[in-house]
Formats: structure tokens, sequence, C-alpha cells
């Protein structure tokens, strides 16, 4: 077998265990309501295996994996200031354990921006979704009290995962990332029978959220198509998709009582808006660099404890991205990240501008994902989870495909090469 082939395998393993599946349900101490896992030593050792291997892959290669994290120098001081919060965490052990998690995380997003071009990334992923979209599956029909929600949420499919949420996002996720694999003829056939699937699973867990992403996402791909046209018809085209958005937003605050109503959910947002008020005040208290990495959430004698007295439920994070990382990181490390986001969005228009590939548009479409997810989940920075992992992929993949454009730009000036002459990352 070569070793190729074995590091696509590691690979797919690696992110099938980043979307929480199968292990947490099976040895994670979980709530069958809210979904949310006490890891044990089990899973905790797996993820220990993954991080070493990570390391010696990226070691073997070492000189091209210092040239990729330096490539994006934002990111690089977002995971340096996380790093820096030892010296002012609440909980200084936890951060210490937390980080080493986060750093883990961080290197299999290097590991599959340099090892693998963009398709063979997102082949390797659509894999890994499709085995948790056929496991959920078996689990549903073959072991129902596993695979199937009692209690709140009874009847509602979740398949490998500890939440009917969790299978509805992943799947959601899996439907995106196989509609932008479909345009090969000889395979698009068994990638358009995935979305099918995957759509299927989404409506059997019942979750509204999945659905409503799943949409905008189809709708936003459609939208970004367009970003390849000439730019004299490209500013108009983006005024009106800013003018629609910003309508469409207006019409939902104005309308959300009625929507949320609709869908079946109450205006607290299962009490999410109750813990944000709360979790505002917290970030009040320390601005600037926060309570440290993951040093928040630390049960009923931490910081984390006067927020569940109030809320009369143990919330386990901010259910919002970007409140979780003002706690972990103050101000400091939210503008950080959106400066980070930000630039790398550009490049990902740039990049979608310049493929003349589907997949090109697979840096905005997730983008787009972990921007939305953020509203009600906490994704950002989070270890152990797919999303940061695609997250710095990608911000590995737009800063050197820049810097190739950048010295092909040079080279062709003096004559030496063609301004198209190389993509190697898609």
């Amino acid at each position: 077998m070569k070793l190729r082939t074995i590091e696509k395998g590691f690979a797919g393993v690696a992110l099938f265990l980043s979307t929480g599946a199968l292990l947490p349900l099976l040895f994670g101490d979980s709530a069958a309501d809210t979904g949310e896992v006490v890891p044990n030593r089990i899973i905790q050792g797996i993820w220990s295996v993954v991080y070493v291997i990570t390391v010696l892959l990226l070691l073997k290669r070492w000189k091209a994996s210092v040239r990729l994290i330096v490539s994006d120098k934002l990111l690089m001081s977002l995971i340096i200031l996380a790093v820096a919060s030892i010296l002012w965490s609440s909980a200084t052990a936890i951060t210490l354990r937390r980080l080493i998690a986060l750093i883990g995380t961080s290197a299999v997003g290097v590991y599959l921006a340099q090892r693998f071009t963009l398709r063979e990334m997102l082949g390797i992923l659509a894999c890994a979704l499709g085995v948790a979209a056929i496991l959920s599956i078996v689990f549903a029909i073959a072991v129902p009290q596993l695979g199937i929600m009692s209690g709140t949420h009874e009847g509602a499919w979740r398949g490998i995962f500890v939440h009917k949420n969790h299978l509805g996002r992943y799947m959601a996720l899996g439907a995106v990332v196989l509609s932008l694999l479909s345009d090969r003829r000889e395979i698009g056939i068994v990638y358009k029978i995935g979305i099918v699937l995957c759509s299927i699973l989404i409506l059997l867990s019942t979750s509204k959220s999945a659905l409503l992403v799943l949409g905008g996402a189809v709708l936003g791909i459609w939208y970004l198509r367009g970003v390849r046209m000439d730019v004299r018809v490209l500013v108009p085209y983006v005024i009106v998709g800013f003018l629609i958005a910003g309508s469409i937003a207006a019409w939902v605050a104005l309308e959300y009582t009625d929507i949320l109503q609709a869908l079946g959910r109450d205006p607290t947002l299962t009490g999410r808006t109750v813990l944000w008020s709360l979790l505002i005040d917290a970030i009040g208290r320390r601005p600037w660099l926060g309570y440290g990495y993951d040093a928040f959430w630390t049960g009923w004698t931490g910081e984390s404890g006067a927020v569940w007295q109030v809320l009369q439920w143990m919330a386990p994070h901010a259910h919002n991205g970007y409140l979780e990382l003002c706690l972990n990181l103050g101000i400091v490390g939210l503008s950080l990240f959106l400066a980070s986001f930000s630039k790398i969005t550009l490049n990902a228009i740039s990049w979608a501008r310049a493929s003349r590939e589907t997949i090109g548009l697979w840096p905005m479409a997730l983008l787009m994902f972990i921007a939305v997810y953020s509203i009600s989940e906490s994704v950002i920075m989070q270890r152990n989870n797919i999303f940061w992992i695609l997250y710095v992929d990608i911000a590995m993949r737009v800063a050197m495909t820049g810097r190739l454009r950048l010295r092909q730009r040079e080279q062709a000036e003096g004559g030496s090469l063609s301004d198209h002459a190389v993509m190697p990352m898609v």
C-alpha cells in the first residue's frame, strides 16, 4: 500500500473523529437533551495519537511546514495569543491542557493544506462525512436506542452523533461538499446520491437550523458563481447582493418572533438570549484579554457558576462563537479573528474568480458556514473540531496561493513564467 494512500486514510479518520461522531456517543458522558459531552480517557487517548502522528508527518517536511505556518501571520498571532493566555488564565491547568488540544487540532489543518490538493482534501472530507451518514442510518435502524433520540426530542434521528442538531449540521456540510465535487461526470452520480442521502438525514434529524443553513448555502453557492464575471458587471452584482441580504436581515430582525414561532422555537432561542446577556456582563469584567483559553466554563466553582445560578441550567459554552472567543481571549482575540476572517474572505474571492472549477467556491462556502453557525454555536477555535481544522486548512491554502501568484507575477514580468502557469493548491 502506498504511503500516500495511508496518509489519506489517516486524514479521513482525523476528519471523521473531528465531527464528534461515534466515540462520544459510545464512550462520552453526554446529556440526552443538550448533547454536550465530557470526554473520557479513551477519547482523549485517541486524540493524543492523532496529534502525535500529525506532528511527525509535519516534521517529515519541516521546512515546508514552517513556511506554511508563517504564511498567515494573523492566524498565527491569534494562536500565539491563546498560548500566552496561560499568563492571565483564571484556570491555568485547564487552559494548558486544552491548548495542547487546540495546537494539535490546528496542526491537522496545516497538514491537510501541506499534503493534499484541494480536490483531494474535499474527496477525503466527502468520504468521512459519507461514512458518518451511512453509519447513522445503520445505528438508527439497527440500534434505535442509540441512533434515535428520546426525551424532549423523542423520535428525532441523531445517528452516530450525540444530538440531532449535530447530525443535521454535518449532513448539511456533507451536502455542500458533495455538490461542489459533483462536477466530475464519471463519479458525479455517486455524489448526487450522497446529496440526496444527506438531505434525507437532515429531515429525519428534524434540525430546522441545519435545513435553513443548507438552503442558505445552496443559494450562497449559486450567488458566488457570479464572482467570476467581468469586473464591470461584478460591482453592481455585489451591490445588489448586499441590498438583498440587507433587506432579508432587516425583515428577520423585525419579524423574528413570528419567524421563530413558525419554526417551533421560542423568542429566547431556548434560553440563549438570556445566556448571551449574562455573558456580555461577564465579558465587561475582563474585556481586553478575557479569562484565558477555555478557562471560563470550569464548573460551579469557576466563573461559569455565577451564570448557571441565574440561568438555572448548566450551559456548557456560550452557544455563540463570537461571545465564546471574547470570553477566552477578549476583544483583542476577537479582533484578530475578524481580521483573519476578513483577509481570508478577500483571498477566497480572488481564488473563486481565478478558478474555473466548482471546487474553487469551497473557501467561500466554508466561511459562510462558520459565520452563520457561530451565531448559535461555538465553533471558532474549538479543539478537536472539524470547522477549526477546515478553517486552518483554508487559511493556509489561500495564503500559500497568494504568495505563489505574487511570485509568478514577478517572474512573468521578467519574462520567465506565464501568469497562469501553476495553480498547485487546486
